[in-house]
């Protein structure tokens, strides 16, 4: 308040003077603060543009991953029932193969594990996994119905021989026992396409459709979002953009006038100097424009254009007296009583 009012009331008046500090200055903050800007702008826009892309390609892992849930399930369904209306032992060496050796259903539960997913996500998978793990029990029971109809050749092969004597080792159910081959062969069949198992078999896609459903729905809120946020980074940045050329076309402004206009009405005047007379000599004045510093070279410039007309006028004065005093002198008079004697 000080600065504008004073103490008493009183206005004080100052007046401010542009130097080239102060333009330089003000111009090295602006344009560093629109770089710096432009910078981090550029740098949201680019996170922002691979938040979009990660999460594009998290839906499709996702998805991948949950529908190859479901294809394994559906392998392990065809290996077995493959193997119990052929009788191709290869489908049982493949049934167990991927039950214990390959373990992908695992698998893909623990890298889904690894992928942020909310929890209601791995819930509906392993309740896929749980309704998949409950059809093996059926499995398991057509398989060994079939065994007691057809021989596996285990052709010195550890790990059928393991799986083989694994399910040899479950006793047939009672209900079973009085069966022909034919009628246990039948049963093995029925028990893999009659209804519970159809139902079952359904109930493992459901989990998987709301699992994918879920991604779905959660992706497509975080892009929407980390769009939106796009679109205002891009705004700030074409906003840094805008305010750059303004800066630019201010600062070609105050150029122009502050240095090349001064500089030439300098010019301009000092120029004329030479279609000027010796008594237009008081005319040499130049009005201090510009920054402080081109303001200071015109007001000194008018202060030697002062001394110079000084130096003009005493000469005109006492140049005549000099000569006057030479040509007495000359003609051996005495100026001082010329006017006495006469």
């Amino acid at each position: 308040l000080c600065f504008f009012y004073g103490i008493g009331k009183e206005k004080v008046k100052r007046k401010i003077n542009i130097t080239n500090r102060m333009i330089i200055i003000s111009a090295f903050f602006m344009f560093s603060m629109i770089l710096g800007i432009t910078i981090i702008t550029n740098y949201y826009v680019g996170s922002c543009s691979n938040r979009v892309s990660k999460a594009q390609n998290n839906r499709y892992e996702w998805a991948r991953l949950g529908e190859e849930l479901g294809n394994t399930s559906d392998y392990l369904t065809n290996e077995v029932r493959q193997y119990v209306i052929t009788g191709d032992y290869s489908h049982f060496y493949n049934y167990w193969n991927e039950i214990y050796e390959e373990q992908r259903r695992e698998q893909i539960i623990e890298e889904l594990q690894q992928c942020h997913l909310t929890k209601r996500e791995m819930n509906l998978l392993k309740k896929a996994k749980d309704y998949s793990d409950q059809l093996v029990e059926t499995e398991e029971e057509a398989m060994r119905l079939k065994m007691e109809v057809t021989e596996i050749v285990v052709n010195h092969n550890d790990k059928m021989e393991h799986y083989k004597q694994r399910l040899m080792k479950e006793e047939l159910p009672e209900q079973y026992q009085d069966l022909s081959d034919y009628e246990l062969s039948q049963k093995a069949v029925e028990l893999l396409y009659n209804e519970h198992y159809e139902r079952v078999k359904s109930y493992i896609m459901t989990p998987i459709g709301a699992f994918q459903n879920s991604i779905d729905q959660r992706v497509n809120e975080e892009v929407e979002n980390t769009e939106s946020r796009l679109k205002v980074a891009l705004r700030i940045q074409k906003m840094c953009e805008m305010l750059s050329l303004c800066l630019i076309g201010l600062w070609l402004y105050l150029i122009e006038r502050l240095y090349v206009s001064p500089i030439r009405t300098y010019t301009q005047i000092i120029s004329d100097k030479n279609s000027r007379e010796t008594s237009d000599i008081q005319e040499l004045k130049i009005t201090p424009s510009g920054v402080y510093e081109m303001k200071f070279m015109g007001e000194e410039f008018n202060k030697l254009s002062n001394y110079v007309l000084i130096l003009v006028v005493v000469e005109d004065v006492l140049v005549p007296q000099v000569s006057l005093i030479y040509s007495v002198r000359d003609k051996g008079l005495n100026p001082c009583c010329s006017g006495r004697c006469s």
